[in-house]
């Protein structure tokens, strides 16, 4: 919301702020009981609760709410030296008020002040509040720009300089931009795992072929100035050692980036190859930075500079190399055949100058910046949501999170400037906040807006597609992890039935071979220390669970499967002590599954690939999924297995392998979940199941997202 006229500022001021006071005294009637006492005039001007003597703003359009409190008639009058930039509205007035005090932007290099002053009736003497506002220090600076990256509505860019440089926007739905309200310009928003190579949502501005009017100019010496958010804790991801936000390293180049938990300047020279100076300043999540690198050729050092503050100075001598086989600059990612290294926050600026610029120089960008920095009170945190899949026009959409409060609302817009714009209630639940989808959105890709009281708040942008019959969403299945074990102890036949009630997909169990050759049920192998695989039948029966169950069979829980056969049994067959055993607890666990003629009721899985192996060796049509993690489905499907069952960890490291697992008509099952922002991950990744511990919880949260209401 941009307030843009002084009667809404005054009206926006008294909603969010509240009235100052609301007792005015008149010197000709005091207050009841008062009538013919003389009172003293008494004036002061406050803002955020401090006494006001002086204001300064800097050289961007701004206003401000001042607070009066008075006892007496009072007038505002403006010196000549603010005519035509400074305005105060009401200029006149008797008792407390709110007043607004507004600036307009100033285009010359100067700072300029003048005078607010304020006469009191009864006062002797006027009470002044000098008004001044910063110049246009960089105009100067930015003639020598070479790059200057202007982000548009539609999600493209352009070069501003005045080289005009060609930028082309690699397309993609984790590459967004929304409107800065605090510089009236758009701000890029890159959604990538920080970190990864990446195919689309980032710029490329390629300077091949550009000798004269870019290369010259950047290895005589220059400078790389950015500001930007990291949207993610860095520090988590263990495989994200660098992600850049303006750079061209390709064995050689330039730019600002993350890396070792800092901001960094890395630039290659023939003399010291890549030096970089270390800030010594980690990106906090959420947190704008400006960051400044200068490569001084003739003095043969690179600096960093963090919000105007120079943090390090290293050696940097020699001739500048440039990247190797691809010359471009990226945004949002690195140099490389595609995308390197990619970013996972805001880029508000992108310049690069041609020539050092000195401590002075970063002190008036940083100073110029910060009026452009983004700026919400409203502080979402932890925000996931669906996207990149299958959703019911109408139906219920949940958004993870903390932070939000009652009567918010949330602004689903087509990111691509079309006119689809409707604002959705929230509704406040434990996890977050739910609203429906409208009944006329259709598929694309949306920016999601968070509203409240006047602000909005970017919480992502989802790529949805749109169907109106919900048989056709894909939804995945819920796998009870050790059968429904909430209700009665995990793997016993009470948890399975339990299972079954509920109407959960699979109940999953895990199962020993005895001494003997009998096939039991249990995760730990072992009751009181007694393990089953060292043991005949005969001396582990009477081994009692929690509810006083014996030790179960998989005989008797594929008797249940069959009496109440909406439930599939998921058996795990678990590494034992010798390769012998292991095989004959195959051997035994396929023959009992025959023998009760149980084969479409039953899926299996191992850790060990070996065992997966041989369950196909006994059944060659079974359905049968490797754990461990570590293998590309490919290789499983050369194998002959039928299904991909990994923790999520695999497949958030491996984007592509669930839709590599589909295209080779692959089963895809991920274990064992049990939080709402995993099973938003694994639904956002379209896996054919999901194991957890709390199936009635994801069942629910299935029922309310998947269901046309």
């Amino acid at each position: 919301m941009k307030i843009t006229s002084l009667s809404n500022i005054i009206a926006y001021a008294a909603i969010s702020m509240g009235a100052i006071c609301t007792l005015s005294c008149n010197p000709e009637k005091g207050p009841e009981g008062t009538e013919g006492i003389s009172m003293e005039p008494e004036f002061s001007i406050t803002y955020e609760d401090a006494e006001l003597t002086s204001m300064t703003f800097s050289r961007k359009e701004e206003f401000r709410i001042i607070g009066i409190e008075s006892n007496a008639a009072w007038s505002a009058e403006i010196s000549e030296s603010g005519s035509g930039w400074l305005t105060v509205d009401p200029a006149e007035g008797k008792g407390n008020s709110s007043v607004a005090v507004e600036v307009s932007e100033n285009t010359a290099e100067d700072t300029r002040t003048a005078d607010l002053t304020f006469t009191v009736e009864g006062l002797d003497e006027p009470v002044t509040v000098t008004v001044s506002q910063s110049g246009n220090l960089v105009a100067g600076l930015k003639t020598g720009l070479i790059l200057d990256v202007k982000f548009n509505a539609d999600g493209t860019a352009e070069d501003i300089s005045p080289l005009k440089n060609p930028i082309e926007t690699i397309k993609g739905p984790e590459l967004l931009t929304y409107y800065n309200s605090m510089s009236g310009n758009y701000v890029a928003r890159f959604n990538h795992r920080a970190g990864q190579a990446v195919n689309t949502g980032y710029y490329k501005m390629d300077f091949t072929a550009n000798q004269g009017h870019f290369k010259d100019k950047l290895a005589d010496g220059h400078s790389i100035e950015t500001v930007f958010m990291a949207n993610t804790d860095l520090q988590t991801p263990d495989d994200v050692w660098e992600a850049k936000m303006i750079s061209c390293h390709d064995a050689g180049g330039t730019g600002i980036i993350y890396s070792d938990d800092n901001i960094i300047f890395c630039i290659n020279t023939t003399d010291n190859g890549y030096a970089k100076p270390y800030s010594g300043v980690y990106p906090e999540k959420g947190k704008y930075y400006h960051a400044v690198g200068v490569w001084d050729k003739v003095a043969g050092e690179a600096k960093i500079y963090i919000d105007g503050e120079l943090k390090a100075t290293v050696p940097a001598t020699g001739e500048f190399v440039f990247p190797g086989a691809h010359k471009w600059f990226g945004i949002g990612a690195d140099t490389g055949v595609n995308g390197e290294n990619a970013w996972n926050g805001d880029v508000v600026v992108a310049r690069v100058y041609d020539q050092a610029l000195t401590d002075e120089d970063v002190r008036n960008l940083y100073n110029d910046a910060r009026a452009e920095y983004p700026q919400n009170t409203v502080n979402i945190q932890d925000v996931q949501f669906m996207t990149g899949r299958e959703v019911c026009a109408g139906a219920k959409y949940l958004i993870l999170g903390s932070g939000y409060q009652e009567g918010d609302y949330v602004l689903i817009e087509s990111s691509d400037n079309s006119s689809f714009s409707k604002e959705c209630r929230a509704e406040l639940v434990p996890e977050g906040i739910v609203i429906d989808l409208p009944e006329d959105i259709v598929s694309g890709i949306y920016n999601l807006l968070l509203e409240r009281r006047g602000e909005t708040y970017l919480l992502g942008t989802a790529s949805l597609t749109v169907v109106n019959d919900p048989a056709e969403v894909p939804v995945p299945k819920v796998v009870a992890h050790r059968c429904f074990h909430k209700t009665a102890p995990e793997n016993s036949m009470a948890a399975l039935k339990a299972a079954q009630d509920l109407g959960a997909f699979g109940a999953e169990i895990d199962v020993w071979c005895t001494k003997d050759g009998k096939i039991v049920v249990g995760h730990d192998g072992q009751i009181g220390g007694v393990a089953f695989q060292e043991h005949n039948y005969n001396e582990i029966k009477d081994l009692t669970l929690a509810n006083g169950e014996k030790v179960p069979t998989l005989e008797a829980m594929l008797d249940q499967i069959a009496a109440s056969p909406g439930t599939k049994l998921i058996i795990e067959i678990k590494d034992h002590s010798s390769v012998d055993q292991e095989n004959r607890a195959v051997d035994e666990t396929v023959k009992l599954v025959k023998a009760k003629g149980l084969e479409g009721n039953v899926e299996y899985i191992a850790f060990d690939f070996n065992l997966c192996k041989r369950v196909l060796i006994n059944d060659p049509d079974a359905i049968v999924a490797y754990l461990n993690g570590d293998k590309a489905p490919a290789e499983l499907h050369d194998a002959d297995l039928k299904g991909v069952d990994y923790s999520l960890d695999p497949y958030v490291r491996n984007p592509g392998w669930v839709a590599e697992a589909h295209d080779l008509g692959m089963l895809v099952n991920v274990w064992t979940l049990n939080d709402m922002p995993s099973f938003m991950t694994a639904i956002n990744l379209k896996t054919d199941y999901i194991s957890t511990d709390d199936p009635d919880v994801l069942m629910d949260l299935l029922d309310m997202l998947f269901t046309k209401k």
